[in-house]
C-alpha cells in the first residue's frame, strides 16, 4: 500500500488495558502518517468498529480477545479482506 505524503492511514487501536492503550497511542502519534480513528476493549468492541470506521490497520492486545487469536484473525480479513493487523501482548507467541 502506497501511502501519499499527506495521507494519514487510520489505526483501531484494541486493547482492554487502559495503559498499554495510552502507549500504543503515543507511540502512533509521533508518525505523522498514522492516526488513531479509534479504541475497543474487546474482541467484539473490535469487529463493530471495523465495520463503522474502517480503518486500514488494527493493533490487537492478545489478552483483549474472548477467542483464539487465530479465529479472531480469520474473521478480521473476512470483514476487512484488505486490512493489516499488529498483534502484540503477553500470548502473542503462543496464538499464531
Amino acid at each position: 500500500m502506497q501511502i501519499p505524503t499527506t495521507a494519514r492511514v487510520p489505526v483501531l487501536v484494541v486493547t482492554n488495558r487502559t495503559r498499554i492503550q495510552r502507549s500504543v497511542d503515543t507511540l502512533l502519534s509521533w508518525n505523522p502518517h498514522w492516526e488513531v480513528c479509534g479504541h475497543a476493549e474487546n474482541y467484539r468492541e473490535a469487529v463493530e468498529k471495523i465495520l463503522e470506521l474502517g480503518p486500514h490497520v488494527v493493533v490487537l492486545d492478545v489478552s483483549a480477545l474472548e477467542t483464539d487469536c487465530t479465529d479472531a484473525i480469520h474473521e478480521i480479513r473476512r470483514i476487512a479482506p484488505t486490512i493489516k493487523t499488529v498483534i502484540f501482548g503477553r500470548d502473542a507467541q503462543r496464538n499464531p
